[in-house]
């Protein structure tokens, strides 16, 4: 799987700084939940996540669309939300 990699170190951790979830933490939590969490680009179809990989993250979408989905069991994918920035 490819990444884009962000070569702007504000780029980086812009991410903390502007979601209310993180708006309590100091300077110093801010960079270490931004080197914990790096941020990751996407190419359009991607897929982020599968039931079928174990994973506990949290993803904040900054720019662009998601399209939340199930597959059902004849193999149609029956979305259940769509959200863009």
């Amino acid at each position: 799987m490819k990444h884009a990699a962000s070569d702007d170190e504000a780029e980086r951790t812009w991410c903390p700084a502007e979601v209310d979830i993180f708006c309590d933490l100091n300077g110093q939590e801010m960079e270490a939940i931004a080197a914990a969490a790096p941020m990751k680009s996407y190419y359009a179809g991607e897929i982020l996540y599968s039931p079928t990989q174990p994973s506990e993250v949290l993803s904040i979408l900054k720019k662009g669309r998601i399209r939340i989905f199930r597959v059902s069991a004849d193999g149609r994918a029956l979305a259940t939300a769509d959200a863009a920035s």
